[in-house]
Parts: structure tokens; sequence; C-alpha cells
């Protein structure tokens, strides 16, 4: 079992958990309210990870920020679960060609999972979770934020000191600079503490982000 570390309690009263899994170390977060688990892009072993908080929980659902292979490879450990996704994430879960599970030497993958509910609002509320979704594209065209207020999953689209690579199938690097200069017009509101939570790495908060990260400068 790999470890789960809690990273924090937030003002939803969301307590929120990381662990990083295979097949290429990526950051699962865990996140508990009362009797509901979210996890965002679930990594092999996420079942095993979660034995320990899943009693006495009802409802456990996915949330994807992309659909690259190592952020859905745990998926269908957790067949009964629902994935929460945009369109254009939702759509590589069983196209290989997308998630990119035969470029690196692996077999094609294609989630069995077809509990699909695509999330084409920004503000979205269930299971006493609200945060927004929101559309950054470039390291892949459905790379998506989610921000509960107080901490930010932005998957691999960009991390503490640098972004996601624009160099895969289905990335656009022009599209990546325009996200990049979005968000920062997007954070420019919000509160230096909020926590950004990558797919990769460690973690910060926003003042350290705009301190150590040269591209969200740079454009």
């Amino acid at each position: 079992m790999k470890e789960l570390k809690k990273l924090f309690s937030n003002k939803q009263n969301i307590e929120v958990y990381k662990t990083v899994l295979p097949p290429v170390g990526v950051n699962s977060y865990i996140l508990i309210k009362e009797e509901s688990i979210i996890i965002v892009d679930p990594g092999i072993g996420i079942a095993d990870t979660l034995s320990s908080l899943l009693m006495g929980k009802k409802d456990v659902s996915i949330l994807l920020t992309h659909a690259h292979f190592d952020h859905i490879a745990g998926i269908d450990e957790l067949p009964e679960a629902k994935i929460f996704g945009k369109s254009e994430v939702l759509s590589g879960l069983i196209k290989p060609e997308i998630n990119l599970s035969s470029m690196f030497g692996g077999n094609p993958l294609i989630v069995e999972n077809k509990n699909h509910v695509i999330l084409n609002a920004e503000k979205n509320s269930f299971k006493g979770f609200n945060f927004k979704s929101l559309l950054f594209p470039g390291h892949t065209t459905g790379d998506t934020i989610f921000d509960f207020d107080d901490f930010i999953l932005t998957g691999d689209f960009i991390f503490t000191d640098s972004i996601g690579r624009t160099d895969f199938p289905n990335s656009n690097e022009k599209k990546m600079r325009e996200s990049l200069s979005r968000f920062r017009k997007y954070l420019s509101v919000k509160n230096g503490s909020t926590y950004i939570l990558p797919g990769h790495m460690g973690y910060c908060d926003v003042k350290t982000l705009f301190k150590n990260n040269f591209y969200l400068s740079m454009y």
C-alpha cells in the first residue's frame, strides 16, 4: 500500500489527502467530506490505498483533470464510481491514441467504467462539494482545473515551477501560452495562500507559484 498523506482540511470541512501512484508517479488526491469521497486522477493501486478511508463512506466519485494514461490507470479499480470530467477529457478514456497508453511501451488502455458525467457548467455542486471546473488547454485539449476556493487542482497544466509538456499528440503550444495568460489573470484575484495542487511533484501556494514559476510570468 502506498503512503497516504493528509495535507490539510479547508474551510468547507474538506479533508485533502495525497498519494503518489504508478505508473508515472501521479499525484492522486483524495477529498473527503462527511460520508463522501472524491478521488482526483486515480493511479494504479488507488483501491488498496483507499481501503482504510472507505469504511463507512457511501459515495465515491472520480474527478479527472485530463485523460493521459497515468491519471486514469486506476479508474477500473473502482467500478461503481461515477467519473466526472469535461467532454474533452472523458473521450480519452476509451481512446489509447488520446490517453497515450501505447506511446510509452505499455498496453493500450481502454477504461471499462462507463459511469461518465460530463461537467458542462463552470460552477458545480454535488454531495456537499462546491467547486469550479475550468478548461486551460495546452498540455492536452481538455486540461481542467478544479477550484475549491482555497485550493486548486491543476493536473499537468501547471506545476510549482514548470508546466506540462506541449510536444505530445493533442498538445498545443499556442493554446498553452493563451491558457497561462488567462490563468495568471485568474490567480491575480485569488488569496496568496490558496494552495496549488498539481498532478506531479510537490505543491505550493499562489504566492510561491508566482515567485517560482517562470512560465506563469512569461506569458
